[in-house]
């Protein structure tokens, strides 16, 4: 058997009478063992709380130094986390939120890293919850995600249709839960059966009410845009108080209702439960039609959120619902509209938004508001949330100008004789660097250059290395050209012979050095020889 419990108490909340709650992951500031780096974004919990004299909250957000090129902004985790530690701090587990309250909340954000970001355009996201997989109904909303359970309104046994039509009581007090958990068998008596039959039901109640002979629960809403009105009814809550044990014994006996049976103890932190421990039982609409009516009307209209001074001051969930109504989370949630792109153009328009440099804040307002006449007593504790982030794009970059030298001898080819890089200069991405703006340096190693050209402006981007102008410069000189004597790369130290005296004489060496001698005496020998013959000769003669 699957009964359907109360969110986990690791998820704070708050509350709407002593049960509707607005859950969050709470990402504060805490004494973390400093060995584990800082989450990008923080909460600052000892600054941020409720201001008593203003009746607003302050929230205040620190993107740390681990934050990288790209920042998201939890501002919904941020809010819903400093309302329930103030709820704490008064005695209370969860904070009260009633039909027709508004909280309105002022949000600065301090940039404690050591980078520049700005806005990201079109990174504004304000959606419905999230939730578990094993919290999830088989219905499906206006959004396209599973419905959780604890997402879904009660059956109202307040309205019209349950207390008088179907069980013919003068007054909504009178229901039982003996009623309540056999609702489907009382349905078969006035003739609806299926898995639709209470769907099928109230279609034709409205029908009757409304003179119509609309087809279907969609082309009903569709006709009636106020008809979630209908349902905030006073009188009974919907809520049975009975023991653990009876709540079993009554989803056993209508097993066709018990994945959609929500129960709360009076202990919050209470993990184990007996038989005899008292409960507070609901009913969830237990079809698709009546079950998404609710959580859709619920996150379209009731449940608003307005961003800035002026349109905080214009919602009022009781007196300006054609506004307020206007501000439905849902109402944000397709990009291409309207309201999607004034609240993007909102943030985007914030003083340094555009360049939130290193130590400066980026403020402003925001109001959360729960629809005064359309919140009924079906969405007693009733559960619920919303996820807003906006995010930052780094922007700090820098830029280099690096200088090339060339050189061509007697009209030939130009070689590169060498490079000086300047020293990177600080910049934003976006910014424009006009290649004709900057310094031209004509001298190379002692020598002059004339400046050939320039690689061309450039448009900063976040990469370093891709933010580079190259300035080219050249010389034409004829002639080998001279060695530069100031160059220490073309001179060469002459090595000193070495004078120290062998220890004993080198004979081959010395052989060698005499035979050219003795070949010169020998020629000179033979010479003198060959002189003396011929005179002798020729003195025979």
């Amino acid at each position: 058997m699957k009964v359907v419990k109360k969110l986990a108490a690791l998820l704070l909340s708050a509350a709407l009478l002593t049960g509707m709650c607005a859950t969050s992951v709470l990402a504060a500031e805490t004494d973390a063992p400093t060995e584990e780096p800082k989450p990008a974004v923080s909460v600052d919990m000892e600054k941020s709380g409720f201001v008593a004299e203003g009746g607003y909250f302050d929230v205040y957000l620190t993107i740390n130094d681990t934050a990288t090129a790209n920042v998201q902004a939890a501002i919904s985790d941020a809010i819903l986390a400093v309302m329930d530690v103030y709820a704490m701090e008064n005695g209370r587990p969860i904070y009260p939120v009633l039909p027709g309250d508004s909280n309105l909340v002022h949000v600065t954000i301090n940039n404690q890293s050591e980078h520049t970001y700005t806005y990201t355009d079109g990174s504004f996201y304000l959606s419905s919850p999230y939730a578990a997989e094993e919290e999830l109904s088989p219905f499906i909303g206006f959004d396209g995600k599973e419905i959780p359970y604890a997402y879904i309104a009660a059956i109202p046994s307040s309205h019209k249709a349950i207390y008088k039509n179907l069980f013919g009581l003068p007054s909504s007090g009178d229901v039982t839960a003996d009623m309540m958990f056999g609702i489907y068998d009382k349905l078969a008596e006035k003739g609806y059966t299926g898995e639709n039959a209470m769907t099928a039901y109230f279609l034709d109640y409205y029908n009757r009410e409304y003179s119509t002979e609309y087809a279907s629960w969609d082309e009903l809403v569709a006709a009636k845009p106020n008809l979630g009105d209908t349902f905030a009814q006073t009188g009974s809550n919907s809520i049975f108080t009975m023991s653990f044990g009876q709540m079993k014994a009554y989803c056993e006996e209508h097993p066709e209702l018990a994945p959609y049976v929500y129960y709360e103890t009076g202990d919050m932190g209470s993990v184990g439960i007996g038989d005899d421990d008292e409960v507070r039982v609901q009913i969830k609409w237990p079809e698709q039609d009546l079950a998404a009516f609710s959580y859709n009307i619920f996150y379209q209209d009731y449940f608003s959120v307005a961003y800035g001074d002026d349109e905080c001051e214009q919602m009022n969930p009781n007196t300006n619902t054609a506004f307020t109504r206007t501000r439905g989370v849902g109402d944000y949630m397709d990009p291409a509209s309207e309201l999607y792109q004034q609240t993007d153009a909102y943030f985007a328009g914030l003083e340094n938004a555009d360049v939130f440099a290193p130590g400066e804040t980026l403020t402003f307002t925001t109001m959360l508001a729960i629809d005064g006449p359309g919140v009924g007593n079906g969405y007693m504790n009733y559960v619920f949330s919303y996820y807003n982030e906006i995010a930052f794009n780094q922007i700090d970059t820098s830029w280099t100008v690096v200088h090339k030298y060339y050189t061509s001898i007697d009209g030939g080819e130009y070689t590169l004789d060498g490079t000086v890089t300047d020293k990177a200069v600080p910049g934003l991405v976006g910014d424009t660097v006009k290649a004709a703006d900057l310094e031209k340096l004509l001298q190379y190693n002692g020598n002059p250059y004339t400046f050939y050209q320039a690689s061309g402006d450039i448009q900063l981007v976040l990469d370093p290395a891709e933010n580079q102008i190259v300035m080219e410069y050249r010389r034409d000189i004829k002639g080998t050209e001279p060695e530069d004597p100031d160059d220490s790369s073309s001179s060469e130290t002459p090595e000193k012979p070495d004078t120290t005296p062998s220890e004993k004489p080198d004979n081959s060496q010395t052989g060698d050095n005499l035979m050219p001698i003795l070949i010169g005496v020998a020629v000179l020998l033979v010479s003198g020889l060959v002189c003396v013959v011929f005179i002798r000769k020729r003195s025979r003669s």
